[in-house]
């Protein structure tokens, strides 16, 4: 710009110089190329600011995109560590995921293991009890045999009655044709005390020795006597709750408890 100033300077010199000597007609050709000169200097210059403004915009945005690629550079980083982090809890979580697997395969082989000792554990007195036309009946948590008759005894007594024979054979006959199965024979009592200084201590001693007199007449029958438990329960589990000579008659008696195996669960069962 300081060029194209000098320029025009120098041309006004020499036309102011040489006004006076040289012809109209070259002078207005000097004043029109003045002219001429003047408006392009004036569009350089508008073009020169215009390229300059250009120029700082241009600088600006240039300015902003390396922001916004410092920006973008500093996410990429954030984000290549949150990857990264990711990366590593999924290998946790797959990790976990297999020992859960692993865990819940052998937790439905044990359940499975269970269940089929529990089928075995039951099968036999399943087997046992339809075989015999019997029944059970759970009182208690415990599996009762369901007698045609009652096993029942006098005041005071362990004779067991001929009519209730039968009942007997009936248990028996179950046990031969099954021999895994164990029966516990439960003996009861009412709840009128012994006389005292008989034979019998207390209704305990009473139950027991009702239990044991039923067991006896089994092994004479021709049961094993492994597979047979005696024990009393007194009168403390009576099966008619008043007083009258029919209720003590009811309670006076023996019944029979059938026993699964399931030594092998309480194996499974301990920690």
């Amino acid at each position: 710009m300081k060029f194209y100033l000098t320029k025009i300077s120098l041309v006004c010199l020499v036309v102011f110089l040489v006004s006076s000597c040289v012809s109209k007609k070259d002078f207005l050709s000097l004043q029109t190329e003045k002219d001429e000169l003047s408006t392009k200097l004036s569009k350089l210059e508008t073009d020169l600011s215009a390229a300059m403004d250009m120029q700082k915009k241009q600088m600006g945005e240039i300015k902003d995109l390396k922001s916004n690629n410092k920006k973008i550079l500093g996410q990429k980083d954030k984000l290549d560590k949150e990857l990264s982090m990711l990366k590593e809890e999924l290998g946790t979580t797959q990790t976990t995921i297999t020992e859960m697997k692993t865990e819940s395969e052998a937790k439905d082989a044990a359940i499975n293991a269970m269940r089929s000792e529990i089928t075995s554990a039951f099968s036999e007195v399943n087997s046992a009890i339809s075989s015999s036309n019997m029944r059970i009946n759970e009182i208690q948590d415990f599996l009762y045999l369901d007698l045609n008759e009652d096993i029942n005894f006098g005041s005071g007594s362990t004779k067991i009655k001929k009519e209730d024979m039968g009942s007997l054979e009936s248990i028996a006959n179950m046990m031969k044709r099954n021999p895994g199965l164990a029966i516990i024979i439960e003996g009861h009592a009412d709840k009128r005390s012994v006389n005292p200084g008989g034979r019998f201590t207390d209704n305990w001693d009473l139950s027991a020795a009702r239990a044991a007199e039923v067991v006896r007449n089994l092994v004479e029958m021709g049961v094993n006597p492994k597979n047979l438990i005696a024990a009393g329960r007194g009168e403390h589990l009576p099966k008619a709750m008043g007083e009258s000579k029919e209720d003590y008659q009811i309670n006076r008696r023996a019944e029979a408890i059938v026993v699964p195996k399931i030594g092998k669960l309480f194996r499974m069962y301990k920690p």
